[in-house]
């Protein structure tokens, strides 16, 4: 995640909406809040990322509501899948 995300040890424990990731290669934030107010899960596919140094990549990227048995939110899972194949 350091390398492909573009994250370091003191982006632990940061704010998402601090991190370029919320925001770069799209809008992460967004869909995180229609996943935690509809708890239902949210797909972003064939998302284009496009770094300095190298070939383009591209995620589908699945955002889960973390729900516990009594219906709390309890977080939300970020996943980039790797689909360039």
């Amino acid at each position: 995640a350091e390398i492909t995300l573009s994250l370091s040890q003191r982006d632990v424990g940061r704010l998402l909406r601090d991190l370029e990731i919320s925001y770069r290669p799209v809008e992460l934030r967004a869909f995180i809040e229609q996943a935690k107010s509809e708890r239902r899960p949210a797909c972003i596919p064939d998302v284009k990322w496009q770094r300095p140094e190298g070939e383009p990549t591209w995620y589908d990227i699945h955002i889960d509501p973390l729900v516990a048995p009594d219906s709390g939110l309890l977080g939300v899972s970020v996943v980039f899948f790797d689909v360039s194949s």
